[in-house]
């Protein structure tokens, strides 16, 4: 099912692209043309949708070889930071880590099985107490496919058949690409269950906790996060010098209560971006006219971390 076949935006074009070259079809001409030197409008999301058509189009994975080493060690997700679509190239990294598996690539499987496992990690370090549901700082504040990231987490924990996706008429949509594409490489078991994930966001257990921060250990973003938990059972997260820039509406903090309620910093059109500071009780933005405030969850902080400054280590508490 293609529901915007034809009528769709960019973005819409360059994923049937990308679809058509994942299920061994003829792909248009779109990718070649975003990939052309001197390509005008492209953004970074059209870029990677197109490299990796390019991948499966010619067989050669030195590009996207070279665009996810410089993911990993430096500019994790780019401009598309933890963004509302689901599939913030998600979808391109699976496409690429299945070709890589089926052409015996292995530097090319290590690659997008980092960043896959980064970006997994970041989700579940986001999750609300007892569920799934991701809310995270973003450059691209877009909400209607939190169920996609909801989903793809719990396909990681174990709790959904993976088989079960392929047909159900929710998941056809090009924007939940990746669901699809997850359950896929779970099958062919190109990635494996993480009992982690449930621990985590099930349950909260700290020693699952511990190991999702080892996934998450040296990742560069363009804007670090500092995450805390507090001994009440909730956690805010927050970029100390704002979310980068973008085109969408930006997200600079985020705050969920041991119950799941959740309350976001949100950057509103015209904002300059400014540092968040804490203040007692509050995540503060003050802007040349006036100042946002984020009422922070009660509880007293027991373990601070550092994500995505490049380092490893970054954090404090017990």
């Amino acid at each position: 099912m293609r529901p915007t076949h034809g009528s769709g935006g960019g973005w819409h074009r360059v994923q049937y692209n990308l679809e058509d070259a994942y299920c061994a079809k003829e792909p248009g001409k779109l990718f070649g043309a975003i990939l052309a030197p001197g390509a005008r409008g492209v953004t970074e999301n059209h870029f990677a949708g197109a490299l990796f058509t390019d991948l499966y189009a010619r067989n050669d994975a030195t590009a996207a070889r070279t665009w996810l080493r410089a993911q990993v060690d430096g500019d994790f997700q780019g401009t598309e930071q933890s963004g509302g679509y689901t599939n913030y190239y998600r979808a391109d990294v699976l496409a690429g880590l299945r070709w890589a598996a089926e052409h015996g690539d292995q530097d090319l499987v290590r690659l997008a099985t980092t960043w896959l496992r980064r970006s997994y990690a970041l989700d579940l370090l986001h999750t609300a107490p007892g569920m799934f549901e991701v809310t995270v700082p973003c450059s691209r504040m877009k909400l209607y496919n939190r169920d996609g990231r909801e989903m793809s987490l719990r396909l990681l924990a174990g709790e959904v058949e993976p088989r079960e996706i392929y047909a159900a008429r929710r998941w056809q949509y090009p924007a939940y690409d990746d669901v699809r594409w997850l359950a896929d490489a779970i099958v062919a078991g190109r990635l494996r269950v993480d009992p982690d994930a449930a621990a985590w966001a099930r349950r909260r257990d700290r020693g699952a906790l511990k190991a999702i921060l080892a996934v998450l250990d040296g990742m560069k973003l363009r804007s670090p996060l500092r995450w805390v938990l507090l001994d009440s059972g909730g956690w805010y997260s927050f970029a100390p010098n704002g979310i980068a820039d973008s085109a969408s509406r930006q997200v600079d903090a985020v705050a969920v209560t041991a119950d799941g309620e959740v309350t976001e910093l949100l950057r509103m059109k015209g904002d300059v971006r400014v540092p968040v500071r804490e203040d007692r009780g509050r995540l503060v933005t003050r802007l040349p006219d006036r100042q946002r405030e984020l009422p922070l969850p009660s509880g007293r902080a027991v373990l601070t971390v550092d994500v995505g400054r490049g380092d490893r280590g970054g954090m404090a508490g017990r």
